[in-house]
Parts: C-alpha cells; sequence; structure tokens
C-alpha cells in the first residue's frame, strides 16, 4: 500500500476544507445579519414601550386643568384686566398723579397674584402646564418690577419711558407664552382621548387657510390663535376662544370667494385690530355651536 496521497486526495482535501470555511463563513454571516434583525426587531418596541411611557406619564387629568385655573389663570385674568385698563388710560391720562396712584394699585395686585399662582404645584403628569405657571410667575414678577417705575414727571415722558421698559415687555411676552401653553396642554389633552387628532405644528398654524380651519377641532383652533397672537405680541382682552367663535360665526356666512381672500393669520389680525371680540361669547354659544366639543369643565368654557 503507498502511503503517498495522490492528486486526486489532495484535491478532496482542498474541497473539503473549502466547504467548511464557506459553511463557517456563511454561518457567522447569517448570524451577524439575524442579530441585525433581532436589535432592530427588539429596538422598535423598546421604542415603543418608551414612547408609551412618556404617553403615560404626560396624562394631563383634567384635575390639574381645574387647579389651574383656579390657582393661576384665574387670578391671572383679574390682573390682566386691570392691566389692559391701565395701559388704555396711559394713552388718555391727563395727570401723571393718576397713573401713579393707578400703577400703585396695579402693582398690589400683581404682588398678590404672584403670592396666589406660587401656592400652586403640579406634577409631571402635566408639564406643559408646569411650564405655564412658570411663564405667568416670570410675567407677575416682570410687572411689578415695571410697575415699580417712577410715574412722576413729564406726562409725555412717563408714557414713553413706561412703554420702553424691557421689564414691561418681558411681562407681556411670558403672558403671552403662558397663555399658548396652557391652550397647548388642552390640545394635548384632547389628543390623548382622540388619538386620530394631531398636534398642531408652527407650520400648521402659520400657513394655515380656512379649508384647514374647518378641518380642525375647537382646542385646536384655540392653540392656534394663542400661538399667533403671542408671535404678533398682542396681549388682548379676550381669549382665543372667543376669536375662535368670531371666525367660526363668520365662516357660516361667508361666501366662496371671501373664504379664499384672507389667510387665517389676515382675519385674526382684523379683528383684533377692530377691537370686535366680545369677551365670553365663547361660553354663551358653547352648548349651541360646539355641544360636540371635548372641553375641560372650567369656567372659561362653560357657564
Amino acid at each position: 500500500m503507498n502511503g503517498k496521497l495522490g492528486k486526486k486526495d489532495y484535491l478532496l482535501i482542498v474541497i473539503i476544507v473549502s466547504f467548511v470555511l464557506f459553511f463557517m463563513f456563511g454561518f457567522l454571516l447569517g448570524g451577524t445579519v439575524m442579530k441585525s434583525r433581532v436589535s432592530a426587531h427588539y429596538q422598535g418596541i423598546i421604542d415603543e414601550m418608551n414612547a408609551e411611557n412618556i404617553r403615560g406619564v404626560a396624562t394631563y387629568p383634567e384635575t390639574d386643568f381645574t387647579q389651574f385655573y383656579h390657582g393661576v389663570l384665574s387670578p391671572y385674568l383679574i390682573f390682566e384686566k386691570e392691566y389692559i385698563q391701565f395701559r388704555s388710560h396711559l394713552q388718555v391720562s391727563s395727570t401723571d398723579i393718576d397713573l401713579l396712584a393707578e400703577a400703585s394699585e396695579l402693582k398690589k395686585l400683581a404682588q398678590k397674584t404672584h403670592e396666589e399662582m406660587n401656592g400652586i404645584t403640579f406634577d409631571d403628569q402635566s408639564p406643559l402646564l408646569q411650564e405655564a405657571q412658570k411663564q405667568y410667575l416670570i410675567a407677575m414678577e416682570s410687572y411689578e418690577e415695571a410697575l415699580s417705575t417712577s410715574f412722576k414727571g413729564k406726562l409725555q415722558d412717563v408714557k414713553k419711558r413706561f412703554t420702553s421698559l424691557e421689564s414691561k415687555q418681558q411681562a407681556e411676552t411670558a403672558s403671552l407664552r403662558g397663555q399658548t401653553l396652557f391652550y397647548e396642554a388642552i390640545m394635548t389633552w384632547e389628543t390623548l382621548q382622540r388619538p386620530f387628532l394631531a398636534q398642531l405644528t408652527q407650520q400648521d398654524w402659520s400657513n394655515a387657510n380656512f379649508t384647514t380651519w374647518k378641518t380642525w377641532s375647537v382646542n385646536q383652533k384655540n392653540y392656534a390663535i394663542a400661538a399667533i397672537l403671542e408671535n404678533k405680541g398682542l396681549l388682548s382682552s379676550y381669549q382665543p376662544e372667543d376669536l375662535t367663535y368670531h371666525l367660526d360665526h363668520y365662516l357660516r356666512s361667508a361666501t366662496e370667494q371671501e373664504l379664499t381672500q384672507y389667510q387665517l393669520i389676515d382675519l385674526i389680525l382684523m379683528y383684533h385690530k377692530a377691537d370686535a371680540i366680545v369677551p365670553g361669547q365663547f361660553k354663551a354659544q358653547r352648548s349651541t355651536y360646539y355641544a360636540d366639543e371635548i372641553l375641560p369643565l372650567i369656567p372659561i368654557f362653560w357657564k
């Protein structure tokens, strides 16, 4: 028997070794691909669970809106009404003595309002309400600072000085930001109950026409108006829902030509400039025109 390997034997060994190597390469490659697919699959599950956890934390219980209204919004609206009147008197007042007395009383109300707001706390279930409260507190601190300025001197100088105060601008900006966050919280609360509704973005409301407006829920409309008022720096004596009612009332009788004539922002600015909004109009008409809408049970919406 010859102990040497022939060419056929070498060829057979090479074929066997090559087969084993290809098998091992294929096994390793398949394992890598499978691992990648499994990781992607479970990462998707993990991401979904994380999203559920976030949604689970931010549940916006309706009791938080009730607490926010009584502890933050209601005191603020009382102050805001007086402040807007003061701002109006600033333009027509004939003596600095009148302004000094009115500013002194308004400053006391600002301090009282700040104390009331500061006594309310919200947990992580309502993060937008937390942030809204923070903005309103910033506003009240800035109002206190603005109203501490001197109202003595020539009347025109007093008016100019107050109007240009940085603290006054900060106060009004924070007030409008707090308002937007409050209505965004309500919109978010509704989308948790109606998942088919989308959260509006700046692109949605800044480019909206009335065809789009008609597809929104009342809470989406209110948020869009609050965001536009903030964007334009328009502090008002009415609430966003009152302007929502006026726009809806206009659209019920508008012609097709009128609907295409204006963008949403254009008509909002026209109504605001004309001072044509009646505060409380939405609440008075809610049961007639908005009976099917979901709204938190707070006094700005319900009689």
